[in-house]
């Protein structure tokens, strides 16, 4: 419904004739073009209000520029982008004690030194790679816009990226795994259902068996988009997999799997915690395993490629 306080320009009934007539005519568009005038100021000012939100202005500090970035990303809806970029400035501004930087002071001596500070908190080279990354897209989006002049500072630090060793782990140890009586910790019972689940469906990551809903699941067939690549893939529903499901009857929320339970509250939040549950206990039970190596959710995907080379998976998953 419309605001009675404005109205679209429309012809002006004279109820009077002769000089009267004249007046009364000239009255009435006198107030018309006062309040249309009214509306198109209103209207203006309110796009220049939404527009300051995502501006720059201010100091032209480090933090105050992402912070800008970061609610134009969150409004854009790129959420997981805008905590990279959160996480990313939490990181620097734990380096720097909490004090923040002009943008025109960071150099190439600055850079150097958080990356050494990076290394000393025991940060592999692609978490240095990575923060520098969106540092240095911060930094170029800067220049772009003319905030500051280009001074490279990012030039002696490392941006690239890694090839990482796969962490697969053993077909023992998946056997060992599931066969684990856990029943003493909800939680470690929880993370190792959802490791198996993800196993049994060729290595789901945990963002899509998070968002799987209960409507996915149709005669004997889970379908389901990946949220990375939006690709639709198809999976044959095992026993195993209904078997992990029947554990958790109280889930009456639209998804398959109790990792999203509140449907009012924010389900990214549910998520990450979820996820950071998982890891947690998984790595408790890698201990008790025995593993040397960190053991956690993402060790079972390479392992499952394995697993369909010598296809050994079906077997496994029928006893």
């Amino acid at each position: 419904m419309k605001n009675s306080c404005f109205f679209e320009q429309s012809p002006i009934v004279i109820p009077y004739k002769g000089p009267l007539g004249i007046i009364v005519y000239l009255g009435l568009r006198f107030l018309q073009k006062k309040r249309i005038n009214l509306k198109t100021s209103i209207m203006v000012e309110s796009t220049r209000v939404r527009s300051k939100r995502l501006s720059f202005s201010g100091k032209k500090t480090l933090s105050s520029f992402m912070q800008v970035n970061i609610a134009s990303l969150r409004q854009s809806g790129k959420l997981r982008t805008s905590e990279t970029y959160r996480a990313t400035l939490n990181s620097f501004m734990k380096f720097m004690d909490g004090k923040d930087v002009l943008l025109s002071n960071m150099d190439a001596e600055l850079m150097m030194g958080y990356e050494t500070y990076l290394k000393e908190q025991g940060a592999s080279m692609n978490t240095v790679s990575f923060y520098m990354r969106i540092l240095r897209a911060t930094y170029n989006r800067a220049v772009d816009k003319g905030v500051i002049r280009q001074r490279f500072p990012f030039k002696h630090v490392y941006t690239g990226v890694e090839k990482t060793v796969k962490r697969a782990i053993s077909f023992k140890v998946i056997r060992q795994l599931k066969e684990m009586d856990l029943s003493h910790s909800q939680s470690m019972e929880f993370a190792r259902d959802m490791f198996m689940f993800s196993f049994y469906t060729r290595g789901m990551s945990f963002v899509d068996m998070a968002f799987l809903k209960k409507t996915d699941l149709n005669n004997g067939m889970l379908t389901y988009r990946r949220k990375k690549t939006g690709q639709l893939l198809s999976i044959r529903w095992e026993k195993c997999m209904q078997d992990i499901v029947d554990k958790y009857p109280g889930n009456y929320s639209t998804y398959l799997l109790p990792i999203i339970i509140h449907i009012r509250k924010d389900e990214r939040l549910q998520y990450k915690n979820s996820i950071c549950l998982v890891n947690r206990r998984l790595k408790e039970i890698g201990k008790k395993l025995g593993l040397s190596s960190s053991f956690d959710y993402v060790c079972g995907a390479p392992f499952m490629g394995q697993c369909c080379q010598r296809q050994t998976y079906s077997s496994f998953c029928d006893k």
